[in-house]
Formats: structure tokens, C-alpha cells, sequence
């Protein structure tokens, strides 16, 4: 069993689990105000020793002081009872004078936290026939066909009829979106590709509406972790020259950001929809509408964030903001 899975001895839970479980079972109080998205950044983070993740820690209670007095005045304790509880969750898991921690030993099950499966169903380990272990969604889910709850008939329908060759190729899912056609629309509906709003058979939140960084649907994540190849998203909009909106710009934020904010969003910053981006982060507005030199979106891309637009990608940007940030 331990060629695929550790479960079995040295399971550790990464700190998104770990937060939901002491917030599921009131170990650490929920009606602490974004204290999900503090713990599990502060849990993520890597420290030279016990001691200092300690201190780090312990930041969280100046923080609710100085950002949340009104609140920290009646619930200090609430508090400090999870900067506690925060504490033991980190040296039940983290081991940092072994270099031992939930990163060292994943769950291997599923593709969330770690490559997991998809170190073997990579779409790259290949027989001599050139055949690929499988990769299709479908050998453990049930998507891209998606049922909610109640539903008397899926949301997104899996289509059928006379199935091209590609699509029999062992490596099709994690290539389809790059072989993506007008020819796409003979058999399936094609509006916003690539998105997650389920409006058609290619927007479909099962497959985009989360980062699936191990799985490659917002490609290439699992080859460039594990180094088999670079490849460089091509750069969006280069060639628009009209008036920018959010709605032009959303396939742009999707592509450079959702990884950290989409749909479990870095300091709860959404930038995948309008309302959210508008919204905010943790620490107040990202756009303020006609005013780019007071946005802070801005001020982070133009101090150098990884996620680097082109030249005129910023231009872009900067236009839409100035003009009022316009959805549509």
C-alpha cells in the first residue's frame, strides 16, 4: 500500500484541514473574525525552529488588538485560547530540527496539497507504446458531468455520440485544453472556455473552479512542480486596444491569480468574480474606482508580485480602474 499511500503511519494534516477541524470541533472559536485565513497562513509559513513559529503566533493576538480593538476588548481570551490551541496544532505537526512537517509527509491520496496519484498519472509516464498511464477525470469522479444536490438532471451533461480519436488518447485530459477548436462545437457547447460558471459544457466549475495545481487544469502545474517541462502560459489580451472591463479582464486575473485567489483565496482576496474583487481583502479594498494610484493591486504588481503582467496587460489595468473599474 505505501508505494501510493502513507496513511497508515505518517499521515499530518496540512494546515487547511487542521483549521477546520479545531474550528469544527470549537477548538478554536469561530466567532474570531477571519481567524481560518490568519491561522492558516501563519501555519503555512516555514520556521527555523519551534520557537520562532511560536512568536509568529503570538502576532496573532496584537493583530485582533490593533485591527479588531472593539472586538479583542470583550474576546481576548477567545484569542488566546487559540494562539494556544494554534501552537499545539504546530508541534503536533511540525517538526522543523527533523525538517519534518506536512509538506515532507503528504496525503497521497487525491491531488490537492501534493502531486499524490498524479505522480504516476502525470500524462508523462509512458509504456513503449507511447501510452500513457491513465489520466481521464472519470476513473475516480464523476465529473466533467456535474449534479448538484436535488438536481433531476446534471447541471452539465457529459456529450455523447461518435467520440473523435483524440479523445481515446490516454494523455487527452491533461492536453485538451491546448488542442482546443472550433471543432470543439460540434458535439459540446463552448461558451467561456475555460471558465467556471457553467455556462457551458467547457466553463465548468468541476474541472476550473478550483486550482488543481497537481492535475494540470490550470496547466501546467503538475509538469512544471516536478520539472519534466517548462511551458509559458501565453499572454493574454496583448492584442486588445478598446476599453477594458472586468468582464475582459476576468480570463487575465483567472490565468495570473486564481491560484492564491480563486476559490480558497489568499487573505480572502477573490479576484475571479466582481463582486469579490471589489469586495477586498483582509485588509480593506484592493480597487478604488478611478483612482489607480490609490488601488493596491497596482501598488503590489508594480513592486514586483510573481504574478507579473506584460507592459500593456498593466496598462490595461490601470485604464480600467481609472475609468471607474466597469463590470461590463
Amino acid at each position: 500500500c505505501i508505494t501510493c499511500h502513507n496513511r497508515i503511519a505518517h499521515l499530518i494534516d496540512n494546515p487547511i484541514d487542521a483549521v477546520d477541524a479545531a474550528l469544527h470541533d470549537g477548538a478554536i472559536s469561530a466567532d474570531i473574525l477571519f481567524i481560518r485565513s490568519r491561522s492558516v497562513e501563519l501555519l503555512s509559513e516555514e520556521y527555523a525552529s519551534t520557537g520562532d513559529a511560536y512568536v509568529a503566533l503570538e502576532t496573532l493576538d496584537e493583530y485582533y488588538a490593533e485591527n479588531y480593538a472593539e472586538f479583542y476588548a470583550d474576546n481576548s481570551d477567545l484569542v488566546l485560547t487559540a494562539v494556544d490551541f494554534l501552537k499545539d496544532l504546530y508541534d503536533d505537526r511540525t517538526f522543523p530540527e527533523q525538517e519534518l512537517d506536512w509538506q515532507t509527509h503528504p496525503n497521497n491520496i487525491g491531488h490537492r496539497e501534493s502531486p499524490g496519484c498524479f505522480r504516476c498519472h502525470d500524462g508523462q509516464h509512458l509504456n513503449a507504446a507511447q501510452e500513457a498511464i491513465r489520466l481521464e477525470c472519470n476513473l475516480c469522479h464523476s465529473i466533467p458531468q456535474v449534479i448538484r444536490p436535488n438536481d433531476i438532471e446534471p447541471a452539465i451533461p457529459l456529450a455523447t455520440g461518435i467520440e473523435p480519436e483524440s479523445h481515446l488518447d490516454s494523455t487527452w485530459i491533461s492536453r485538451h485544453h491546448v488542442a482546443f477548436d472550433a471543432t470543439c462545437a460540434n458535439c459540446h457547447t463552448v461558451i467561456n472556455p475555460g471558465g467556471f460558471d457553467d455556462s457551458s459544457f467547457c466553463s465548468n466549475s468541476a474541472c476550473h473552479g478550483a486550482s488543481w495545481k497537481y492535475a494540470g487544469f490550470d496547466a501546467p502545474g503538475l509538469a512544471t512542480t516536478l520539472g519534466i517541462f517548462p511551458v509559458v502560459a501565453e499572454p493574454l489580451l496583448e492584442d486588445f486596444e478598446g476599453e477594458p472591463t472586468y468582464e475582459i479582464l476576468q480570463p487575465l486575473f483567472n490565468q495570473q491569480c486564481s491560484a492564491c485567489h480563486g476559490a480558497v483565496p489568499t487573505n480572502e482576496l477573490r479576484v475571479t468574480d466582481f463582486a469579490s474583487i471589489m469586495a477586498g481583502s483582509v485588509n480593506g479594498p484592493v480597487i478604488v474606482a478611478g483612482s489607480p494610484e490609490e488601488s493596491r493591486i497596482v501598488e503590489v504588481l508594480q513592486a514586483g508580485h510573481f504574478a507579473e503582467l506584460t507592459d500593456h496587460q498593466m496598462e490595461l489595468l490601470v485604464e480600467w480602474i481609472a475609468s471607474g473599474a466597469p463590470e461590463t
